[in-house]
């Protein structure tokens, strides 16, 4: 009791009645079963597979993930400054993080990094890419 007394409510102090109890969950029920995360959501999306219209006419059905990258891959090769350094970190990571396989030979690895320097020397001379590119 003496111990009470002595205790001053207060900034981050809250009174002892109002302070979760031993052994007694602040959130009882918990998150509910099956509600999804953010990242199982997005994997979810990115799998998900849609139809496209590619040039000619042609329909295809290919999963979320492939027409995003093929859009900002798109982007970058017309000349995009801001799509060009994140398509070139994705290739640079390997692919590793959407599940894909990396350029399997050692030519395929040295023609990344040939693009890689390229890109980051022109980027550091302030170079604006190709003319009409905006």
């Amino acid at each position: 009791m003496a111990e009470e007394k002595d205790y001053q409510v207060g900034y981050g102090r809250p009174p002892k009645v109002t302070q979760f109890q031993k052994g007694q969950s602040g959130n009882p029920k918990g998150r509910p079963k099956g509600s999804l995360n953010a990242a199982t959501l997005m994997q979810e999306l990115m799998a998900e597979r849609i139809s496209v219209v590619e040039k000619g006419g042609q329909k295809k059905v290919m999963p979320m993930m492939e027409v995003v990258l093929r859009r900002l891959v798109n982007k970058a090769a017309s000349g995009d400054l801001k799509a060009a350094p994140l398509v070139l970190r994705i290739a640079e990571q390997g692919l590793a993080d959407l599940g894909e396989e990396t350029p399997s030979t050692e030519r395929d690895q040295a023609h990344l990094q040939g693009i890689l320097l390229r890109m980051r020397t022109e980027l550091a001379k302030g170079d604006s890419g190709p003319k009409g590119a905006e």
